[in-house]
C-alpha cells in the first residue's frame, strides 16, 4: 500500500487537515468541514498520482514523525511511503533493504519512504512566499543533510510540489518562480 503522510503537528496555531478549510473553492460552498477535507485530500491524491501513475497513492495519513533526523518538518512538508504487511520471518529481509519495521495494531509492517511532497500554503499570501519561505528553506535543509550522500539528487528521493489552492497562477513573477522550482528538479503540479 502506498501512503501519503501529511504533517499534523501544531505550528503557528494551526495544523492539517484543518488548514484545508481555508481553501477558497467555489465548488465546495455549503459543504461540511469533513466534506471539504475529504475533497481536498482526494484532489491531493489525484494530483500526486498524475505525476506518475505508478505512484498510486491509495491513502492519506496524518502524523508528526520526523522525516529526516535533525531536519525540522514544516507544516506543509510530507512524504510518500510504501507499507507492506510482513511476517516475522520476513523482518530481516526488509531490514536489509532499508525498510523500517513497525508494529501497527499487532501486525508487522515494513515501511520505506519513496518521495517527498511539499504542499502550497492553503491561502495565497504573496508572490514570493511559496518559494522563498516554503520551498527553498526546506530544500536547503534536505541538501545540507544529504550533501555527503552518494546520490546525485538534492534529497536522494524525488520531490513533488503541489499547489493545493484552487486557482490558476497568473502572476508572471510566481510563474517564473515555479519554473525555477522545476529547473531544480522539483516536480510541480
Amino acid at each position: 500500500m502506498r501512503i501519503l503522510n501529511l504533517n499534523n503537528s501544531l505550528q503557528n496555531g494551526s495544523r492539517l487537515p484543518e488548514k484545508f478549510l481555508n481553501i477558497n473553492d467555489s465548488t465546495l460552498l455549503g459543504s461540511t468541514p469533513d466534506e471539504i477535507i475529504s475533497a481536498v485530500e482526494a484532489k491531493i491524491m489525484k494530483k500526486i498520482n498524475s505525476f506518475n501513475n505508478k505512484l498510486n497513492i491509495s491513502k492519506i495519513e496524518y502524523g508528526n514523525q520526523t522525516i529526516i533526523p535533525g531536519v525540522q518538518r514544516t507544516l506543509y512538508s510530507s512524504y510518500i511511503f510504501d507499507r507492506i504487511k510482513i511476517s516475522e520471518d520476513e523482518r530481516d529481509y526488509y531490514l536489509q533493504r532499508s525498510y523500517i519495521v513497525n508494529v501497527i495494531h499487532d501486525q508487522l509492517y515494513a515501511e520505506k519512504m519513496i518521495a517527498y511532497v511539499l504542499l502550497s500554503n492553503s491561502i495565497q499570501e504573496g508572490r514570493n512566499t511559496t518559494t522563498t519561505q516554503q520551498i527553498f528553506p526546506t530544500l536547503a535543509d534536505y541538501i545540507s543533510h544529504f550533501l555527503s550522500s552518494p546520490s546525485f539528487g538534492y534529497a536522494n528521493l524525488p520531490i513533488y510540489y503541489l499547489n493545493i489552492i484552487n486557482e490558476t497562477i497568473t502572476s508572471k513573477v510566481m510563474q517564473r518562480r515555479l519554473i525555477e522550482v522545476e529547473q531544480l528538479g522539483i516536480y510541480y503540479h
